[in-house]
């Protein structure tokens, strides 16, 4: 029965001196394919390990081991350090997606924090204000471009709309506003708007 660990390993606590002493111990004990001064290898294996992760230099290590590299001798520095950065690859490109995830998020909430506010307060009193606008200005006024009253509707079209007019009116008939018609009088034939009778002509 396999047993999961407790806790996810924590991929990117750097490496400390002491693990990289023990991983070249372990690499070490592979052949040598040439014969370099030890300390000149060993300050180079080090100066390749800089800024490594234990995790990474743990799974290549385990890696190289286990055949990896594709031929049996000790790994060069550069090898070593390509073989870390491949343990590694999957884990920075997921990272950076999570990063990039983040950011998009972060932007977006900004945006609507600041940009997209149809219930503000502001909001609204810039529609009320465009409206009172568009009410004081329509139907234009005088010494306003009224709506033109020569462009008519296409009479084909309007035969293509359900329950369409017999007529098409022009477009400025449509749209002017109709005058309104005098009060009509109560008062019979023949009395004046006060109420006296006219006289007959002799």
């Amino acid at each position: 029965m396999t047993t999961l660990p407790d806790h996810a390993p924590d991929v990117w606590t750097p490496a400390t001196d002491i693990d990289k002493e023990k991983a070249l111990v372990i690499l070490g004990d592979l052949p040598s394919r040439n014969a370099n001064d030890a300390a000149l290898s060993h300050a180079v294996y080090m100066l390749a390990l800089d800024g490594v992760t234990a995790y990474g230099l743990d799974k290549a290590v385990r890696a190289i081991v286990q055949g990896s590299l594709g031929h049996a001798f000790a790994p060069s520095p550069p090898e070593l350090r390509q073989e870390i950065d491949r343990a590694m690859r999957p884990l920075v490109e997921a990272r950076e997606r999570d990063t990039e995830r983040s950011n998009r998020r972060v932007g977006w909430a900004e945006d609507r924090s600041e940009k997209f506010e149809p219930n503000s307060r502001e909001s609204r009193r810039r529609v009320a204000a465009l409206y009172r606008e568009f009410c004081r200005t329509w139907p234009a006024s005088e010494g306003r471009a009224e709506a033109p009253s020569g462009v008519l509707l296409d009479p084909d079209k309007v035969a293509k709309i359900p329950d369409a007019p017999r007529s098409a009116r022009p477009l400025g008939e449509i749209l002017r506003p109709r005058a309104k018609s005098p009060p009509a009088t109560t008062d019979g034939p023949g009395v004046n708007p006060g109420g006296a009778k006219q006289r007959s002509a002799p």
